[in-house]
This record gives C-alpha cells, structure tokens and sequence, in this order.
C-alpha cells in the first residue's frame, strides 16, 4: 500500500485552487481531500469497481496483484472499514482467468461479485456481517455475463454459452436466489440460437422486475444480428418477442461494438456502434415491454469515430449516451454525449461535454438521481503528461450543473497520476474508486493502489480542511488553514521536492476552527512544500507549495517626492550593519549615518542634515557591498 497521500498543488494564498469540493463528514476525517487507500492489501491493485451499500457507505472491489482474484471491502458511512471486515479486504471469486469482473448491490445492504474468464466463473452473494452464500456458477465454454435482479435483493442473472462448443452453441440463463438457490434450471433449455450460427452471449440486465433482457450477437449474410429476448418471472420466454430466436436487430455492417442493454420501466433501449462510410455510428432501437419496436435509429452522425460508449437512463425513457471521439482525420479523442427521447430522437446533442484540446476518455456514467447524469473521464489536466481522473454533472438538456466548474471536478492531483475511475451514487451523494499511482512516486517506492472520494451532487460542500492564505518573506512562512470540524491538533509535514518528507511540529485548531503554522527556518529563495495530518496519517487537506521569495537586493531610489525633510527610498538585503552618505556634485560628504535597526526590505531614511534644493550623488553600503544613485533634490 501507498504511504499517506502527496499531493502536488502550487498556490499562492488561494484557497480551493482547483475547484474541488469534496464531501467531509461533520465527525470523521476518512473522506478526505484527494481520496485514501481502500486497502491496506499489498502489491499493485487494479480495476476497481464501486457500488452503494445503500447506507452511505460502499463496496468497493479490485482485481489482485497477479492473480485472477477479485478482492472486496466494505466502507461505512464515514469512510471506514466496516465492522467486521478485515482492514485487507476478502477475496470473493478466483476463477482460472479473469477477463470480466461484475460487482453490483444487493439493494439490502450487502452485494453481489462474480469473476468470469473464457471458461469457468466464480460468485457469490456476500452480506454487510461478511456471511456469504455462493452462486453455484456452471463451467461453460464461452462467454458470460452478469447482472443484479430489481426485484429481488440478492438475485443474480448469470448468462453464459453452453453446448459443444463448436460453431453452434446455446445462450442460456440461469438465476440464482440471494442464498445461492438455483430458481431457473438451464438444463430446461432457455436458449437462443439462429440456424446453426455461432452466437455469443453479449449482455444481461434485469427488466427492473422479476424477469431480465438479454441481446446475443449472430451473423447474417456479412452482417450483424442482434437477437434481443425478454426472459418472464419463470425463466420462460416473454409472450411477443421471438421465441428461441428472440427479437432480431439487423446491423449494416460486419464490424460492430458490443451491445448494451439500458433497461427502463416501459422496456429496453438496445444499443451498438456500428461501422458505416468513412467512420462509424452509434445506434439504438427501443423496445417495449411486450416486444413491440420501431426500426433501429442512428444518433449520430458517421463523420467520426465513437469509441468506448456508456449509457444511462432518464427518467422518462431516454437515454444518456457518452463516447469517447475522434475526428475522421483527427487525434485528440474528444469526451461527447447526447441525449435521446423515448422516441428515439436526438434532443441533445452530440456535442463534446467538456471542451479541451487534450485527449479526453470515458471511464464512468451514473445517473445524478434528479434526471441528468454524471460521468468520469482520464485526462492530463495539469499539463503534466499524467493522468488524472475528472468528473461533471450534466442534465437532460447536457447543460453543465450549476456549481460545477466548465473543466469538470479533478478528483486528485496527486503524483503519478491516476486512472480505470469508477462512479456510484450512494445515499445521495457521488462516490467515485480509481486507480492510483501515488506510491510509485513515493520514498520508497510502493505499488499502485486503489483509492476512494466522496463528493457532493452539486459540488457545494466545502473539504474538511480548506487553505486560507499563504504569506512568505525570505525568512518565514506563515500558511492558515481554516476547518469547522477538523481535529484539535493536526501533524505538519515538510518537503521540498514533494517525496520526502519530515515532520515538522504540530499545530492547535484554534477557537475560530483556523490552523496556523509559522515556519521561521526556510531558506529565502527556496521552495517548500506543507501537509496537515490526523495523527492516525489520514490528510485534511491538499499539500500547499509555497515559493520564498529570495532576499531583496541592496538598492537606492532616490529622493522622496513631496517629502516634508529630504528623504532618501532604499532597500536593505539583511539585517546587518548599513550606512547611508549623500555627496554633492564637487565630491564633498554632506552627510553620513549608520541606519538604525537594519531590515532587510524597503525603507525610507531621512538625511539628518539640512539639504538644499539640487543635485546630489548618494552611496549605500552593507555587509562589503555598495550601491550609488543620483537624485535631484527640489523644494
């Protein structure tokens, strides 16, 4: 596991430099600023995936350092591990390899994993008190697929290819009871297959009733056919949609993208990428409940190419549909998204969601819980040829929400970058798991690991700890952090290049909740970089990087303009020992002093003897150096 978090913000006196409001609780400091490990597992940790526990908190699941095992925790509420899971995590499912991974929500506190590689799986249902009932899965011979039942807590949908497997299989699909009960026997024959052709199993999703949609890809005359089947309650076929064949989509081309089932309470939007002129499109048909559909609609155009779609339901039977894309002779990968009726017709849309000139990709898409959406993309937001992990919210017309900045939310800018981010909406507000590579920056080095945030919906709730202002001279640095609910005291670290750190004093939460840390031994010229702690390691908030200034040169101005006696303007380079002399233009001293307590800085000192109106030559000197000037005196 990584060592507590870096973060590398420059600022100056700013506080929330990079927009960023992330959610902290009133009485824990777990959700913090640039997220925190959601393990303390060793080894380099991989494809995290996130779901809600329905109370707050969430499980959150990766794939193993060198294994196929996919390993889970549960974090409460407040951030941490729930009682009683192990502070490692619990591996779930280890299947001989691992190609896919599901993780999805019980919907009654617990979740639903499943690990599945080319020919065998493993799952199992698992409760918040870490009790478990394994899904008896079935060693298959080809793909499968995953999915949550809507109307039964702990159901699970398992489809998978089954038969000889040659060029002719069966689909079939099994459901399994939250205790591990078979409750459809795909023995029984609930398959789909098309005269003898290949079919592989593409998706399944629950119908957010009993029963569940499933879409299996075939060939036909160099082109595609989407079979799309409703299974009812009984694992039956659905009374209008095709029997063993299923309900066929007939794509234009051989070369087209996986489908994805978006199910809603009237039916199922069925959607795929699919190649078409000198690009492709993304196509959708909508069917409903009962079987019944209008021919397949194109939502884009096929002037680009749309590449890595995810896509979310509205309220009212539309569908939010986000893609990374790229011009036909273009290279930056744009992140874009539309949104469709429940007629299928584009009234948002395409447009890019959040312009840049960098290269921009979709990792995430949760619906927002009020009728828009938020998604999660990489991008190298800091110029800093690393990638970072980002966020926005969007609503039905794919207009930004108020509150969000234009860039999007940048969940962390700590070293090394971040990636492979995963989005879930829990209890209200967003919760989002990535991929991070802050320990592989660290001293000494560690692995990458998986880490967690949480943020509010609309973007509005200040961090635990926010920077109030920075003040530096060449000899002291005074930095303010500001907390309504943060610890009495806080541990500060020092560094100056961001990867070593040392601890440098502690600091009172004073009475108006202000952190005030006075640092009397930087080096003017310098660089130096400041962390709060807890005292169990967790960070309050965001590393400030504060440049001292160097020490200021030894100079003369001149005279003071309208000064009531002679005045001459200087600047001192240090405390040490200086004298001021002013000549006139024959070379006779008219005046020589030492000035009194010397500062480096700017100043003014009056000439202790009576001066006339003309022109005169001053000379400044201190620590062996001396600087001239002229002035004119007027009267």
């Amino acid at each position: 596991m990584s060592p507590t978090p870096v973060t590398r913000s420059l600022v100056r006196a700013v506080p929330f430099v990079l927009g960023l409001t992330l959610l902290a609780d009133s009485a824990h400091a777990a959700w913090t600023r640039n997220g925190f490990p959601a393990t303390t597992a060793t080894g380099s940790q991989g494809f995290p995936q996130i779901v809600t526990d329905g109370a707050g908190g969430a499980y959150v699941g990766w794939r193993d350092p060198g294994s196929t095992a996919f390993r889970l925790t549960h974090l409460d509420v407040n951030g941490d591990v729930a009682a009683p899971w192990p502070a490692e995590g619990i591996v779930m499912a280890s299947p001989s390899s691992s190609d896919s991974i599901f993780l999805g929500s019980d919907a009654a506190g617990g979740a639903m994993v499943g690990a599945f590689g080319l020919n065998d799986a493993s799952a199992i249902h698992i409760k918040a008190d870490t009790t478990t009932s394994p899904y008896p899965t079935t060693v298959v011979c080809g793909v499968q697929f995953m999915a949550g039942s809507a109307a039964e807590p702990g159901a699970l949908f398992y489809s998978f290819l089954t038969g000889a497997c040659g060029n002719t299989a069966f689909v079939v699909t099994d459901r399994f009871g939250p205790a591990g009960a078979r409750e459809w026997d795909h023995e029984e024959a609930h398959s789909l297959f098309d005269f003898g052709t290949f079919f592989g199993a593409n998706a399944v999703a629950s119908d957010l009733g009993p029963g569940a949609y499933l879409v299996n890809r075939g060939d036909s005359a160099s082109r595609v056919l989407f079979h799309v089947t409703r299974l009812d309650s009984t694992g039956q076929f659905a009374a209008g949609w095709g029997g063993t064949v299923g309900r066929a989509l007939l794509a234009t081309s051989s070369t087209v993208s996986r489908p994805i089932l978006v199910p809603h309470p009237a039916g199922v939007v069925c959607l795929w990428i699919e190649a078409f002129g000198a690009g492709d499109r993304i196509m959708a048909d909508w069917i409903a409940g009962d079987g019944t559909a209008a021919p397949a609609v194109a939502l884009t155009d096929s002037l680009s190419q749309h590449n890595l779609p995810f896509a979310v339901r509205d309220d009212a039977g539309g569908v939010f549909v986000v893609w990374r894309n790229t011009a036909i002779a273009g290279s930056v990968f744009t992140l874009q998204g539309l949104h469709a009726n429940a007629s299928g017709v584009v009234d948002a849309g395409p447009a890019a969601l959040v312009p840049s000139p960098r290269d921009q990709t979709p990792s995430s898409l949760v619906r927002d819980g009020h009728g828009g959406f938020i998604v999660a993309w990489v991008e190298d937001r800091l110029n800093d040829a690393t990638p970072r992990v980002s966020v926005s919210r969007f609503d039905a017309t794919l207009s930004l929400a108020p509150s969000w900045p234009a860039g999007g939310l940048l969940l962390c800018d700590a070293p090394g970058g971040q990636e492979q981010e995963a989005l879930a909406m829990s209890d209200g507000n967003l919760l989002a798991a990535w991929r991070d590579r802050r320990g592989l920056s660290a001293a000494p080095a560690t692995d990458e690991d998986i880490y967690v945030a949480k943020a509010t919906p609309d973007g509005a709730v200040p961090a635990l700890c926010s920077l109030v202002s920075v003040q530096a001279g060449p000899h002291q640095v005074h930095v303010r952090w500001q907390s309504d609910s943060g610890p009495a005291s806080a541990t500060v670290l020092r560094s100056t290049d961001g990867v070593e750190w040392s601890e440098h004093g502690t600091v009172l939460r004073g009475g108006t909740g202000s952190y005030d840390l006075v640092d009397g031994s930087v080096s003017p010229g310098s660089r130096v970089a400041y962390r709060l702690l807890t005292d169990t390691g967790k960070e309050l908030a965001s590393t400030v990087w504060v440049d001292v200034p160097a020490e200021p040169g030894l100079a003369l101005a001149g005279f003071v303009a309208n000064a009531a006696r002679p005045t001459i303007a200087l600047v001192l380079a240090s405390s040490d020992p200086a004298r001021l002399e002013a000549f006139d233009v024959g070379g006779r001293r008219l005046a020589s002093f030492d000035l009194s307590a010397p500062a480096p800085g700017e100043r003014h000192e009056v000439v202790p003897v009576a001066l006339r109106p003309g022109f005169y030559v001053m000379r400044l000197t201190q620590s062996g150096h001396t600087v001239t000037s002229r002035g004119i005196l007027l009267e």
